[in-house]
């Protein structure tokens, strides 16, 4: 008898243990998906139809055949897993591929849905959005989808409040989150978008009302194209924003606060009639281009090739240090109280109409201001770090140095205006002992440094005109060859940077 018991035991505890459930077609009464039926398999799509409850346990996994679906359609979806206990919906496929299955659709409606601790995986859409109730999001992973969170259409005009806190979103085909929300206040915090084709894509604000439509806390890294695209109307605070192709892409209106934007390929931040303000801008090929109306107050931006490209622009207060050239400028910008240091040209001139003022414009090694504009213009009242015109002169290049360009007036030179600058200076390091040598020379030169730390460095060369014309990437020794290659003879200036400052720069001769 006790022989009989154990076995029956043992059978039970199997059949226990490869328990799972095979749901399909309407659901249309409240009903809870048990951990102890899990997995339910979804062979053809599941409706939960209006006014009905689906409650998912705790440790629930709900498998999706190919091209199946779960909607709620007008009704709600309460998906409460724990920490130690998620619920996952991903597909049945034995070898799973992104977009397996379909989604899981919210039509309509509004009645409120809840995840906590959901895993979407393999979703052509983990979530589409199509209801008008309010929807929050908590420690939740949206991984190898199409698109996490997204939606079909194009526009809408819906009610919804979507609050997502803590949830991730990676390696998603298109897009980590992509939701055209016409009037729906979105609050997103601490989450993470990174290594998906873009990160964010968000919607049309219909008011500039921060409390409603605002990113905090949130990481953007290494999206392949977009990072962040935020719409339109929206703060974007305390974020970290680096390793994409472009950083962020603003349609227009939207506040960026306290915000890293560092080291993205192409461009750290598009900005169409935005605010950017106490923003640390570092390491991308392009910081900031702007657009029609766009402020940039009190950020530091530094190590970037460009960066500040635009024009019809306000900068005020900003500190421009280290970067190939600290302004593009093209026209109708207004230019005060910056810092613009250490930079190789500090502001590249094309247009008469802006007005450059107030700014501390000092050792930037090969110009302070290259002026290339037809007409005649000025930029007094600026610092330069001289005591006289004599001594000034030479940081200027304008008709005197090319006589296809116009003059650049300079004088009276500032010696007071620029002390209001608020912003915090960054501190460079200039390297004394860097060495070239033979200089000049006809070939090859070796440049040596110090790198004890072996930190990544690259090395910029510019002709007189301070274009760049060689540029040799992830140095981690000590030690530089410089190939002239065909390179004409003549004045050469060279740069030499690591991550965070330039560690040495001096000019060269070609023979």
């Amino acid at each position: 008898m006790k022989r009989l018991l154990l076995c029956c035991t043992l059978v039970l505890s199997i059949v226990h243990t490869h328990a799972q459930t095979y749901v399909s077609g309407g659901i249309y009464a409240n009903t809870t998906w048990t951990k102890a039926a899990s997995p339910y398999i979804v062979t053809d799509t599941v409706v939960v139809f209006p006014g009905v409850t689906l409650t998912i346990e705790p440790g629930v996994a709900i498998k999706f055949n190919n091209d199946m679906a779960l909607e709620i359609r007008e009704a709600s979806l309460i998906a409460e897993g724990i920490s130690t206990d998620s619920i996952t919906f991903t597909s049945n496929s034995p070898t799973p591929r992104d977009g397996s299955w379909s989604r899981v659709f919210l039509n309509k409606g509004s009645l409120p849905s809840t995840f906590k601790y959901c895993n979407f995986l393999y979703a052509q859409f983990g979530i589409e959005d199509f209801t008008d109730g309010e929807l929050k999001f908590s420690n939740c992973k949206f991984i190898k989808n199409y698109f996490g969170i997204g939606e079909r259409s194009t526009s809408r005009d819906w009610g919804t409040l979507i609050t997502i806190d803590s949830s991730t979103f990676e390696y998603n085909t298109i897009y980590g989150m992509h939701l055209n929300l016409t009037n729906s206040k979105i609050r997103i915090n601490y989450c993470n978008f990174s290594n998906n084709y873009s990160g964010f894509m968000g919607g049309n604000a219909s008011t500039t009302n921060y409390s409603d439509f605002f990113i905090k806390n949130c990481i953007f890294d290494s999206n392949y194209h977009y990072g962040l695209n935020p719409g339109n109307r929206f703060l974007v605070e305390n974020c970290h924003i680096g390793y994409n192709s472009v950083g962020i892409s603003s349609q227009s209106v939207c506040k960026f606060k306290n915000c890293i934007i560092k080291y993205n390929d192409s461009i750290g931040l598009i900005s169409a009639t935005d605010t950017i303000i106490n923003c640390q801008i570092f390491g991308n090929k392009k910081a900031i281009r702007c657009g029609y109306n766009s402020y940039l107050i009190n950020n530091n931006i530094y190590n970037n090739e460009i960066a500040i490209q635009g024009g019809q622009s306000t900068i005020l207060n900003n500190s421009i240090k280290n970067n190939t050239i600290g302004i593009i400028d093209l026209g109708n910008q207004i230019v005060s109280f910056n810092t613009i240091e250490n930079d190789s040209i500090g502001i590249r001139l094309f247009d008469t109409t802006s007005e450059i003022s107030c700014n501390k414009i000092c050792n930037n090694w090969i110009f302070g201001i290259q002026y290339q504009g037809v007409f005649n213009t000025t930029v007094a009242k600026n610092y330069w770090c001289t005591p006289d015109s004599l001594s000034t002169a030479p940081l200027i290049f304008d008709g005197y140095d090319d006589p296809t360009f116009g003059l650049l007036k300079f004088m009276p030179l500032d010696t007071s205006c620029y002390k209001t600058l608020g912003i915090k200076e960054n501190t460079v390091t200039i390297q004394s002992n860097i060495k070239l040598y033979p200089n000049p020379f006809t070939h090859t030169a070796t440049l040596e440094f110090e790198n004890p730390q072996s930190k990544s460095c690259h090395l910029s060369v510019f002709n007189s005109m301070g274009q760049l014309i060689m540029r040799i990437d992830n140095v981690k020794n000590n030690k530089i060859i410089i190939d002239r290659k065909e390179l004409q003879s003549g004045l050469y200036f060279y740069q030499l940077r690591n991550e965070e400052a330039i560690i040495g720069s001096g000019k060269m001769m070609i023979d």
